[in-house]
């Protein structure tokens, strides 16, 4: 008898896999800002996770990026190209946007006096801080079977801009901040 898989996990695994993943959502909703300020300014390892930690997870984007590279580079090096720009660019802009205004005060930036140079060094700042993904994954991946990469590149993509889209959503438009966020900002 076959067992059932869902998206190649075992029944079982995905449904632990997936309460793991729930629990972990309903706990960090409800207590987001007890763990928040139980880490923030107590260490150096929770200002770093502060700051950066998002960074980790916006290594997706590229590695996605070449994923859809490796599997359409033989039927459409051009669209490969594109693809790979596009995911590459998604963890630029979104790292900037969540966390370039630490990048800017490195490299000085001051708000009464803004420099536009400042804006685009950040951007190269995150340009190479992520240079190394696609590189790594360049070799790492097997493109034996493209239908297997772009199913990867499509979850990863798909399930990244909806979750910053909500996010966005939450933290700006619905008024819930980022906790960083209101011990920053004097008003």
């Amino acid at each position: 008898m076959k067992k059932k898989l869902i998206l190649g996990i075992p029944l079982y695994g995905f449904i632990i896999l997936t309460s793991i993943c729930l629990i972990g959502i309903i706990v960090g909703s409800i207590c987001d800002y007890q763990i928040n300020t139980a880490l923030y300014n107590k260490t150096n390892i929770g200002n770093f996770f502060a700051t950066y930690g998002s960074y980790f997870s916006y290594c997706l984007y590229p590695a996605a990026g070449m994923c859809l590279f490796k599997a359409l580079k033989k039927q459409n090096k051009f669209l490969a190209w594109v693809l790979l720009i596009i995911a590459y660019f998604l963890a630029v802009y979104y790292s900037n946007n969540y966390n370039g205004s630490k990048v800017r005060e490195l490299f000085g930036y001051d708000a009464n006096n803004p420099n536009y140079l400042i804006f685009l060094l950040s951007f190269l700042f995150w340009i190479v801080l992520y240079s190394w993904v696609p590189v790594v994954f360049y070799f790492v991946l097997d493109d034996s079977n493209p239908k297997v990469l772009i199913s990867v590149a499509v979850v990863i993509l798909l399930g990244g801009v909806v979750s910053d889209c909500v996010n966005l959503l939450l933290k700006q438009v619905a008024s819930r901040p980022r906790y960083k966020y209101l011990i920053t900002f004097k008003n």
